[in-house]
């Protein structure tokens, strides 16, 4: 509600209504907000108070605006520091964003080339998606050796049943085994139908970082090769360098 007696402008009081309801999840992560109308209507205030409450709005990065379509709630952008592994649950707590992680499915018989050529046959796959706020930010494919396969699968679920945000890197440190070294690669990818599903983005297929990696323990031995896919427009891997 707009406090008419307040000292506090109308359009200052607009913007933090909608950042509430944003905050709240009344308005989720890529919903459209109402129109300029709408709001004009709602509120009774002028469509300049609307569009200064929205520009607030767009300085603080909590929506988006797509010319001729309207504004958007943002995801706000996730950082993962490549140079250290950081589990997904602190990449998420690190942005003040609640989320957790779904199993999609479990030794399905899916084969994948880089599984093969480091495990052989002797692996087994465990797909999971990450969520952050509801929206589904990150999608992983882990084919694991079968040395840990009881273990890995009822840590997954026990921590599904509990709502946690969680990677196969989160499962190995809570049944104790130690990651010694990982490979990882980055790519840039448009996602295929298959991935545009899982992403719940059918129509307007995401671009998405493609990050595969190789887990070794403390033996030099692999424990897993893992494909995670992360939406680009809402994830970013920061590392830094120094120069020869």
């Amino acid at each position: 509600m707009i406090i008419r007696e307040s000292d506090t402008p109308y359009f200052k009081q607009l913007q933090a209504i909608i950042e509430s309801d944003i905050r709240n999840g009344i308005y989720k992560i890529g919903d459209k907000l109402p129109s300029e109308s709408e709001f004009c209507e709602r509120y009774n205030v002028s469509r300049t108070t609307v569009r200064q409450a929205l520009n607030l709005l767009l300085q603080k990065d909590l929506v988006y605006s797509v010319h001729g379509k309207g504004t958007f709630v943002k995801l706000p952008e996730l950082k993962h520091e490549l140079s250290k592994v950081v589990s997904f649950s602190n990449v998420l707590q690190t942005s003040g964003l609640d989320g957790l992680t779904r199993v999609l499915s479990y030794d399905t018989g899916v084969t994948n080339p880089s599984a093969t050529e480091h495990l052989g046959t002797d692996y087994f796959n465990l797909f999971m998606m990450g969520f952050a706020k509801n929206s589904p930010i990150v999608y992983y494919e882990s084919f694991v050796s079968n040395k840990y396969k009881s273990a890995v699968y009822a840590e997954a679920k026990k921590m599904e049943m509990a709502q946690m945000a969680f990677s196969t890197y989160d499962i190995y440190r809570r049944i104790g085994v130690k990651i010694d070294q990982i490979h990882q690669i980055l790519h840039a990818i448009s996602a295929d139908t298959r991935l545009a599903a899982l992403f719940c983005q059918p129509s307007r297929p995401p671009v998405l970082i493609k990050l595969d990696s190789v887990y070794y323990d403390v033996n030099g031995e692999i424990i897993e090769c893992k494909v995670a896919y992360y939406r680009a427009d809402m994830y970013s891997f920061e590392l830094n360098r120094e120069p020869d």
